[in-house]
């Protein structure tokens, strides 16, 4: 686990290295290392993309969170921050143009 952890943080350090942050949104975002991490490399979020996955599995009450992350000043990303929602089975089956409003019907509210 150390010699991961040490491989890790050599490719955070170099400068010419991006770093993607996944990060689902139905946890406490709070608590992921991973930006922890990369704040302590790289505290302007100069080399920092920040991705959340799973909007639709988030708590109920939960949006604000996501929004303040995404858009507040705690966790500020020069790359910006980036939400994928990944369309379930039953959603694959569908039309491709049902896929998109299903989407597009997702990320309007």
């Amino acid at each position: 686990m150390e010699m991961v952890e040490r491989m890790v943080y050599s490719y955070m350090k170099n400068p010419r290295s991006v770093m993607l942050t996944v990060v689902p949104a139905n946890v406490d975002i709070a608590t992921q290392e991973i930006l922890e991490k990369a704040n302590e490399v790289v505290p302007d979020g100069i080399r920092t993309l920040g991705v959340l996955t799973k909007p639709d599995l988030m708590d109920k009450g939960a949006e604000k969170n996501v929004i303040d992350l995404v858009e507040g000043p705690k966790h500020q990303l020069k790359l910006g921050w980036h939400v994928l929602r990944n369309a379930s089975q039953q959603e694959l089956d569908k039309r491709v143009a049902d896929r998109d409003d299903t989407e597009r019907n997702f990320f309007a509210g």
